[in-house]
């Protein structure tokens, strides 16, 4: 099997399907290439295929009328989006655009719904990623009627953390967001962003490097007190 193959099928979705059950299905999926910004779908487009990561992020959002953007999720290698309109047979409710090079493996809808309908254990992965999400929209709706944005931020660049960064107290984050994408993130204004960026790099928690649009938590343990 080529090595695409043996990642993919180590996926949570794909998580304990049988081989016999699985191999057709990764038989049937292609690979395609996107380079940073590349848009993969948009909103209202008809679903015709779901996506499993195998390299790379991709940002998935939308805008409003008042052309706010507003982020809903970061993917990493080995998740999978684009599903809910494939399951629903709805149009695309968000954007989705990659972010840096990023290598994507390419289910037909029809593919997708052959192996949710024969495999039990692919519903139940199905599943548990959609109340996983669940759970993160809820603790995001939480945290936007309960807390300060200081600590909202925090707690993104802490969970931005799990999908790259290297070092231990000191944590330079892979994922590359400006103001304005991190404002994205929460809803905020790019400003209200830089204030708290700012304030923390005075602090000695954490900096911003305009020019790589890198984050690095200088004290991690002190930057985890902020989302607490």
């Amino acid at each position: 099997m080529e090595q695409w193959k043996t990642r993919l099928a180590k996926a949570a979705v794909f998580k304990d399907i049988p081989a016999a059950e699985l191999e057709p299905i990764l038989g049937q999926i292609r690979l395609r290439d996107y380079r940073d910004e590349d848009v993969i779908f948009s909103r209202g487009d008809a679903a015709d295929c779901a996506f499993v990561i195998d390299a790379g992020l991709v940002q998935v959002g939308t805008v409003g009328e008042n052309g706010k953007r507003v982020t809903v999720e970061i993917f990493k290698a080995g998740e999978m989006f684009g599903e809910v309109a494939v399951i629903d047979g709805n149009p695309r409710s968000a954007d989705a655009a990659a972010r840096g090079s990023a290598r994507l493996a390419v289910i037909s809808a029809a593919t997708f719904r052959a192996l949710l309908y024969r495999s039990p254990v692919f519903a139940v992965n199905l599943l548990r990623l959609a109340v996983a999400r669940l759970r993160r929209t809820y603790s995001l709706f939480e945290d936007a009627s309960l807390s300060n944005l200081e600590r909202r931020l925090a707690r993104q660049v802490l969970y931005l953390m799990g999908l790259g960064a290297e070092g231990e107290c000191r944590v330079r984050i892979y994922s590359r967001l400006n103001q304005g994408d991190l404002a994205d993130l929460l809803g905020a204004t790019s400003r209200s962003i830089i204030t708290i960026l700012n304030k923390w790099r005075e602090n000695g928690l954490a900096e911003f490097d305009s020019r790589t649009h890198q984050i690095t938590v200088l004290d991690l343990g002190r930057f985890r007190s902020l989302g607490d």
